[in-house]
């Protein structure tokens, strides 16, 4: 009988396009990384800079963001972006962090390079999820 059981539990919901089996889960771990990265980038624990004409560099990109986010929030994606924003903002809220200096040449170039990289995630989480 336990061997019949395990074979109901095989068929059904699980043969069909929408079903959560391992494609799905592939899909999901792709978005889940690149969510990771960009939400990391665009919510800096320690900034880079202070100055206000830099922070506004952030803006294109957030609401870029919020915009592919949005379009996941009536699908099971959206569990996707939650769940890594809500791992990301509990595991930052319990570590204590000492920042270093902020507007300096080195954390300017750091920025550059993290907002190009975020740019480019932001273009693969797109296509990931159909908003491009």
């Amino acid at each position: 009988m336990p061997i019949a059981v395990l074979a109901a539990c095989n068929s059904g919901p699980a043969d069909t396009a929408d079903a959560y089996g391992p494609a799905k889960a592939r899909e999901g771990a792709a978005i889940r990384a690149e969510v990771r990265e960009v939400y990391g980038i665009l919510n800096p624990v320690c900034g880079y800079t202070e100055d206000p004409d830099q922070l506004a560099r952030y803006e294109a990109q957030r609401a870029r963001y919020a915009q592919i986010k949005a379009s996941v929030a009536d699908s099971p994606r959206a569990v996707d972006f939650a769940s890594v924003e809500a791992d990301h903002d509990h595991y930052w809220a319990g570590v204590p962090v000492e920042c270093g200096e902020t507007d300096t040449p080195e954390t300017l170039e750091r920025l550059d390079a993290d907002l190009a990289d975020a740019q480019a995630r932001l273009d693969r989480l797109a296509r990931l999820t159909g908003a491009a």
